[in-house]
């Protein structure tokens, strides 16, 4: 997890990752090929993804964020396997550009997956000025809870946003709580002080 990664050493381990797994990732690519195993499909699953965000791996980072907005106009643009890697990793490294895009879907999806999958790349920036504006989708009432809460969670992978989380909610406590479910199904509030698990060290 780059949260818990000094920011001196994420170069080299961005390079380490590249080097180790980088031609094999983008031989694989985020789309599957005709008669490929599947053992390949799973291969891509869980190895794509990672040399993208972890090795900040151009080539995949912008075939990404291609496939992402191709995926907004046609659904069918990106293997169901596949949707929410792409989607995060796009968000990652996305711009105001592309955050706005995702939430004018979420806003017009009808399904719960879909909405899922957008809220979680909503939650997936590492712009700080971004985060601060997914953060304060939280405070709307726009949305049902029970699906935008993870927007508090995505910025703590991240050290140059995990603080953002966690001032928002000491600063916001009160008008948090008055959206959370509190009697149907999960406590969501009992969940509120992991917003500073990103601060744990030995």
């Amino acid at each position: 997890n780059s949260a818990y990664v000094p920011a001196s050493l994420r170069p080299s381990g961005a390079r380490y990752v590249r080097n180790v797994f980088g031609e094999r990732a983008i031989s694989l690519g985020w789309s599957a090929k005709p008669g490929e195993s599947e053992d390949t499909r799973l291969l891509r699953q869980s190895l794509v993804p990672f040399v993208a965000s972890v090795g900040e791996e151009q080539p995949l980072i912008q075939e990404a964020g291609a496939l992402a907005r191709q995926w907004l106009k046609d659904r069918r643009a990106v293997h169901p396997d596949m949707v929410s890697s792409v989607l995060d990793v796009a968000a990652e490294f996305g711009n105001q550009n592309l955050f706005e895009s995702f939430l004018t879907a979420v806003r017009k999806e009808p399904e719960s997956r879909g909405r899922e999958q957008l809220f979680r790349a909503l939650s997936a920036f590492r712009d700080p000025a971004i985060v601060r504006q997914s953060l304060a989708l939280l405070l709307t009432g726009e949305f049902d809870a029970r699906e935008y809460f993870i927007l508090l969670y995505g910025p703590l992978a991240y050290p140059e946003t995990r603080d953002l989380t966690f001032d928002f909610v000491r600063k916001n406590i009160d008008r948090i709580l008055a959206h959370l479910p509190r009697e149907v199904g999960e406590d969501f509030a009992a969940n509120l002080p992991g917003a500073g698990g990103a601060f744990c060290d030995v």
